[in-house]
């Protein structure tokens, strides 16, 4: 079983939705969603890509020499003895409670942050009070009121000179909690952002409410800190249904390597959009197996570990060269479908380092099935998202457990890096 890559197609995706979304940090964390992070770095420099976003501070330290000098944003937590070495690397790196604050502080004041809130997902982050949306019709009390110009007295809450119009505007509570704790820091903290949880679902309200709230919080935050902070928060689904959500960046991952989010239908919002990015992101990892056995069998006989395929009538079946160690995970069975010949073939069982399936109505319509031959799991127009949606879970999963758990075949029209197992 192997995984081919294409980095034709990804620097292509990296053009279109440069056109269509203006800077973006390119998502390759999880190495780069399975597809190999350092030959993903590489293929996106080399197409104009210059902001970057990871995990970890391994990652970071992974594609840099292959990057320049362009920006990579560490999202997760970096431990305190690691820290310095994110200054020494001009990485950019997330703060999120008021006790990474003084973590970092204890280390070095020589950093570069982004500031992460919390605007619902409750992963990380300062916390925003985001439980108010529940009543849409109520102003967002804890999230604070931005009072007129001037009405600056008795209010309770600190104030800053808007650096754009030169007046004073008073702050609500939450700005004014999340400035407290990264106050000493002030003078590092370049960006801010957070995570919509929902923004692929049917319903985008919910994802509207919690941009209005990051925009309030993040701005109120610019007017405490005298400046004005670089802003994203949109995702790949966020960015496709949400144009407002486009700010200075986004953070695309998903779109990135041609795979649309669940539940992300077209038209997009954006006209702009919809006619750059649906006909032209091109699936970058395909998934192949090859047949290594072909076996008859009569009625009544079983298939498998436990006998979990039982023949309901003269049956042929192909054994090929993967199974869940190679991302095919057992829940498929009788769910998924590959093509042989670009025909659907069921699953009739999947073991560690091999699956089987049911190719009787190939056999049928007098198509050849032998040994060699070429099975696609996904990839060549059929997209990752059928099974995905067949092992009840997310495209996501899919590509990093099978890219992370496969070797990978670099393809360009350029260069060939080919590494390949065959099981």
């Amino acid at each position: 079983m192997y995984v081919i890559n294409d980095m034709d197609a990804l620097a292509d995706n990296a053009s279109v939705l440069k056109s269509a979304l203006g800077d973006f940090y390119a998502v390759i964390k999880c190495n780069a969603y399975g597809h190999g992070s350092v030959n993903c770095a590489k293929t996106l420099y080399q197409a104009g890509q210059r902001h970057f976003a990871v995990f970890s501070l391994p990652e970071a330290l992974q594609i840099r020499p292959f990057i320049g000098n362009s920006e990579i944003l560490i999202l997760g937590r970096t431990p305190k003895e690691d820290l310095k070495t994110v200054s020494e690397n001009g990485l950019v790196q997330t703060v999120f409670s008021r006790e990474y604050v003084k973590e970092i502080l204890s280390v070095t004041n020589k950093i570069k942050l982004h500031i992460k809130i919390d605007t619902g997902m409750n992963r990380s982050g300062f916390p925003t009070g985001v439980h108010v949306f529940f009543d849409s019709k109520k102003e967002i009390s804890e999230g604070g009121v931005i009072l007129p110009l001037g009405t600056n007295k008795e209010n309770g809450c600190l104030c800053r000179q808007d650096p754009e119009n030169k007046k004073y505007r008073s702050a609500g509570p939450v700005a004014e909690r999340i400035f407290s704790d990264i106050s000493p820091l002030s003078d590092n903290i370049l960006g801010i952002y957070t995570h919509f949880p929902c923004a692929d679902s049917p319903d985008i309200t919910d994802t509207e409410k919690r941009l209005s709230l990051f925009l309030k919080t993040s701005k109120e935050l610019d007017l405490l800190l005298g400046k004005r902070l670089i802003k994203h928060c949109a995702a790949s689904a966020a960015a496709a249904r949400l144009p407002e959500s486009r700010l200075d960046l986004c953070r695309i991952g998903l779109m990135l390597y041609g795979v649309i989010p669940e539940n992300v239908s077209f038209p997009f919002e954006s006209y702009k959009f919809q006619t750059c990015c649906k006909p032209i992101l091109k699936p970058v990892m395909s998934l192949y197996g090859r047949i290594i056995d072909v076996r008859y069998l009569k009625k009544g006989e079983t298939v498998g570990y436990g006998c979990v395929f039982t023949c309901k009538r003269d049956t042929v079946i192909a054994t090929v060269d993967g199974g869940y160690a190679n991302g095919i995970k057992r829940v498929l069975r009788g769910r998924f479908s590959p093509l042989i010949s670009d025909k659907k073939v069921p699953v009739a069982a999947i073991c560690m380092d091999r699956c089987m399936l049911d190719v009787t109505d190939l056999f049928t319509e007098g198509k050849t099935v032998r040994p060699g031959q070429t099975v696609t799991f996904f990839g060549d127009g059929y997209p990752v998202n059928e099974m995905a949606r067949s092992a009840g879970t997310i495209s996501y999963e899919i590509l990093t457990s099978t890219g992370n758990e496969n070797s990978s075949t670099g393809y360009s029209r350029f260069r060939i890096q080919k590494s390949e197992n065959i099981y």
